[in-house]
């Protein structure tokens, strides 16, 4: 039988070799507890690290995760197998690796943890214990020693305290030796244990990786075969390529020899001379697909189609301008300027397009074709699942707002040639076009009419106020006021009777009446204003059926023209806005129950028509564009007073200057006609220009009005504020967002030295502080990573917009 580490005698006695081999054992101990804690420490640093690896490990093997991917999008499916095959392989050993890791740190740290936290720990509070105990039986056999002889009481009391000190340290010091010949006992097979656990865990995690890999030997044949055949086709492939150069020597009639015979795919760099003013020549990449004509530039992005249908286009050489190798793509409503860079190119693209627009109208002839009602054709095999999806999606839009505008009095046939079912529009003038004499209008220039197809193109909801505002009805009354002996075209006109009417009519304003300032009614005038139009307002959905209808009789009974005498009466001419109103000294009077007074000059009570007709009751837009925009709704009547001006100051420029505040599109487009200068600015009202009054008006549509009309948007009056500048005065969130999608600049500082940003800011006003720092963010994504617009700019400025459509209070909380 094992004897204790130290003798249980010599304890009982007390003896100096007790406390020498007491002191020898506590000795050892506290180096085995050193070496130990160190041992545990190593082994949790060795897990630790395990443990980095294999997080590292695991984020490599995801990474060679995204890698397959890459070679299953490339169709690389032998590349792809291999390389899964290998990941999981991997993805096992960093199981097994995991799992060694959690046992080595259980197998030591757990037992180990436990002798010293529990074990070590309970021997030094006994030995606390034990150290106390034997200071208090030195100090009672000091006081046992010391007594008295003579005193009877002090020698009893020393002598039971004795015996009951020397009890209780007999008893620690045996139950201390205890404690440390069980330390002394346990701390050998404690550590061998724990080196056993471990090793045997290592065992068995190499067993398991043995199995995982032993048998991956046939695999790892068939890898290292199809390397070597991959490394061989790239040995080929490096020595195809040795020839590479000899294809820059090549010559072009060689490249539109191997061209012959084959089907249509030509593409390649063209010259395109721009639309724009300075008729720009800009290098794009173009192809052929299905019947398109499209190109798109250098880096791949922003892909244009330039034609969508070549069977209704013809292509013809262009000589009398000064570049070489240029020929012309034409098509109903446009055409195109085209140079190539040689002569053999230049013939490849024409043989091409004309080989194409052949084949496209030979195939024209096959069942999957269809015929739209405007004569146009579609293929519908042409586009994919996914293209045909969208087309569905954006349809109902599209018809919906093509049944808006044409739902418009007189936009229901051609502004130009009355021919039916018109599907173009010229917005800057409010009307629409058929498909021949849009093409004549895109042929004067945008600075004179700009044109969107009205069920094709996407249109704003500013820009479709303004067509609802206007409409061929109001605009033919102005631009066709004194047509004279000239004769309006019909729908079967030739093209060139439609380009005379057309360049008379918009772009030298030849029918206008120039002569509308004249006259003795205007003479004998002592002034005119320009008043708003009165427009409906917007019905809450929440409204009963009935209550809807009652309110639609009690608005029809308001805004009927009293005079009227027949209500039932044709709308054509009745629809049309009074565009201005004059007072004279005789005592004729105007109908008394015309809804629109545009433009009036006062005497006494009287009013005489200056321009346009009455508003009947029949002008009722079927239109979901609710025509009444933001700035009308919830304002005050008495919020802005239109003020009298003299019959002297009556010119185009001061016309279009007070209708742009009344938001009055007739009268602005009627200043427009008699030549207003859009620049023009009023001394009398610091220097401002039509656009700032129109910002000023609250008005959305009556600013894009004039923006489309060419006004700029950078205009600064005396106060150097820019109709930026008072929009974010102002808080007019709408025409905030408006101008910020025409590039208006937003660093532009007044005499102030603000910048509309710190306008917004000092106002609080939070929607419009966000569109200016978007705007400022986006223009810095744009200059610095050239890949155009931020998608959150856009999407903000979107949904700002879709707002000022159909929530307009909630943009005008800051006005008073």
């Amino acid at each position: 039988m094992p004897a204790p580490v130290i003798d249980y005698i010599e304890c009982l006695k007390d003896s100096p070799r007790f406390r020498q081999q007491l002191n020898n054992n506590e000795n050892s101990l506290d180096e085995l507890e050193t070496k130990m804690e160190k041992l545990l420490k190593s082994c949790n640093t060795m897990t630790e690290s395990g443990r980095n690896y294999i997080s590292n490990q695991a984020m490599f093997i995801a990474s060679l995760w995204e890698l397959s991917s890459y070679f299953s999008a490339d169709q690389e499916t032998t590349t792809t197998s291999f390389l899964n095959k290998l990941i999981q392989t991997l993805q096992e050993a960093l199981k097994f690796q995991n799992v060694i890791i959690d046992q080595t740190n259980s197998a030591i740290n757990k037992s180990l943890s436990k002798f010293l936290k529990e074990d070590m720990k309970k021997m030094r509070e006994t030995k606390g214990y034990f150290n106390k105990i034997s200071n208090d039986l030195d100090s009672a056999l000091n006081k046992n020693s010391a007594a008295s002889k003579g005193r009877t009481t002090d020698l009893e009391d020393t002598s039971n305290l004795l015996t009951a000190t020397r009890s209780c340290f007999r008893y620690t010091g045996m139950d201390y030796v205890y404690q440390i010949s069980m330390l002394q006992s346990q701390k050998r097979y404690i550590i061998l244990d724990s080196l056993g656990n471990l090793v045997s865990t290592y065992k068995t995690f190499f067993r398991q990786g043995l199995d995982l890999f032993g048998g991956m030997d046939p695999f790892l044949k068939s890898l290292n075969s199809e390397i070597e055949s991959m490394k061989a086709q790239t040995r080929a492939l490096e020595k195809n390529l040795e020839k590479r150069h000899t294809y820059v020597t090549k010559d072009d009639d060689l490249v539109l020899a191997e061209t012959k015979g084959k089907p249509i795919n030509v593409e390649g760099y063209l010259f395109k001379r721009g639309q724009n003013a300075f008729r720009t020549w800009n290098r794009r990449w173009f192809y052929l697909d299905s019947n398109k004509l499209c190109y798109v530039k250098r880096n791949g992005e922003e892909i244009t189609v330039m034609e969508d249908d070549l069977r209704i286009c013809m292509v013809r050489p262009l000589n009398e301008i000064d570049r070489r190798f240029c020929f012309e793509v034409i098509s109903p409503t446009k055409s195109h300027v085209l140079q190539a860079d040689s002569e053999i190119l230049y013939r490849l693209w024409m043989s091409s397009l004309q080989q194409g627009i052949s084949s496209a109208l030979h195939e024209a002839m096959s069942p999957e074709v269809v015929a739209n009602v405007s004569g146009a054709i579609q293929w519908e095999d042409s586009d994919t699942e996914e293209a045909q999806d969208s087309k569905l999606r954006q349809k109902p839009t599209s018809q919906r707002n093509a049944n808006q505008i044409l739902d418009i009095p007189g936009n229901e046939v051609c502004c130009d040639c009355s021919d039916p079912k018109p599907q173009w529009a010229a917005t800057n003038f409010g009307i629409t076009l058929c498909i021949e004499c849009c093409g004549i209008h895109r042929s004067l220039g945008v600075h004179i009419t700009k044109v969107k197809s009205i069920t094709l193109d996407a249109w704003e909801p500013e820009i479709l106020k303004v067509m609802a505002e206007l409409g061929n009805s109001i605009a033919n009354r102005i631009l066709e006021n004194q047509v004279g002996d000239h004769i309006k075209p019909g729908p079967g006109a030739t093209r060139p009777q439609r380009e005379a009417w057309i360049t008379l009519k918009y772009k030298e304003k030849a029918f206008v009446n120039k002569d509308i300032f004249k006259g003795k009614e205007v003479e004998d005038s002592e002034g005119w204003i320009v008043n708003k139009l009165r427009r409906r307002t917007r019905i809450k959905k929440e409204k009963t059926e009935k209550a809807t209808e009652k309110e639609k009789r009690t608005s029809d009974e308001k805004d009927v023209d009293t005079s009227a005498a027949d209500e039932d009466e044709p709308s054509l001419l009745e629809s049309v806005l009074r565009a201005s109103t004059l007072t004279s000294n005789s005592k004729e009077s105007t109908p008394s129950g015309s809804t629109v007074s545009l433009v009036k000059r006062r005497i006494l009570n009287t009013e005489v028509v200056l321009f346009g007709g009455s508003l009947g009751k029949h002008h009722v837009a079927s239109v979901e564009l609710d025509s009444d925009q933001e700035s009308t709704d919830g304002e005050s009547e008495t919020s802005w007073n239109p003020p009298v001006d003299s019959v002297a100051n009556l010119t185009p420029e001061l016309l279009l200057f007070r209708a742009a505040r009344a938001h009055n599109l007739p009268v602005m487009l009627e200043a427009l006609a008699l030549g207003a200068n859009m620049d023009w600015k009023y001394r009398g009202e610091l220097m401002q220009a039509p656009i700032h009054q129109a910002v000023l008006s609250g008005s959305v549509m009556s600013t894009e009005f004039l923006i489309l009309n060419g006004a700029k948007t950078g205009a600064a009056d005396g106060d150097g504020n820019t109709p930026l500048h008072l929009a974010a005065l102002h808080g007019n969130t709408g025409q905030v967002c408006l101008l910020l999608k025409h590039r208006a600049d937003h660093h532009l500082v007044n005499n102030s030295g603000h910048e509309p940003l710190d306008i917004g800011v000092t106002n609080s006003d939070a929607d419009i502080v966000t569109l200016l720092r978007l705007a400022a963010l986006n223009e810095e994504i744009r200059e610095n990573d050239f890949t155009g617009d931020d998608d959150t700019f856009n999407d903000v400025v979107q949904e700002f917009s879709q707002m000022v459509y159909t929530h307009p209070e909630r943009l005008n909380r800051n006005k008073k």
